[in-house]
């Protein structure tokens, strides 16, 4: 009985499709040690459905998957809403904090196994780069 139930648990661990179909707004983090802190990664699970070894084949429970679109909301967007403050963060738009990243490739048009590695070159908190790439 035990084993079923936490069987259970799994299938319905990260069932983000399942959720956002519902109608909810997920709010994704990169707390270490559970996740690697860099949100590429998070957003590499979610659309491929694998680990850092694009493991398992497939993806495991590939029905689950998202769309890099809805990925990225739940680095962004999500948050913000899970804070209230929505009307602040999450996007950019005049009035709004601008805290963006700078990628090194498009998300939306690299292989899916290759979102975790596109390189960050610049990150902005409050309009201030904070980070630069060398080079």
């Amino acid at each position: 009985m035990v084993s079923s139930l936490l069987a259970g648990r799994d299938l319905a661990s990260y069932a983000w499709r399942s959720l956002i179909d519902a109608g909810a707004i997920p709010a994704f983090g990169s707390d270490a040690p559970v996740a690697p802190p860099n949100p590429l990664h998070g957003i590499h699970a979610a659309v491929t459905r694998q680990n850092q070894d694009n493991e398992p084949n497939g993806g495991w429970q590939p029905g689950e998957r998202i769309s890099v679109g809805e990925a990225i909301a739940g680095f962004t967007i999500g948050p913000a809403h899970g804070s209230g403050e929505e009307t602040i963060k999450g996007r950019l738009r005049p009035g709004m904090l601008a805290d963006f990243t700078v990628l090194g490739a498009d998300p939306y048009l690299v292989n899916p196994s290759e979102l975790r590695d596109i390189p960050v070159l610049a990150t902005a908190v409050g309009g201030t780069i904070r980070h630069r790439s060398e080079g």
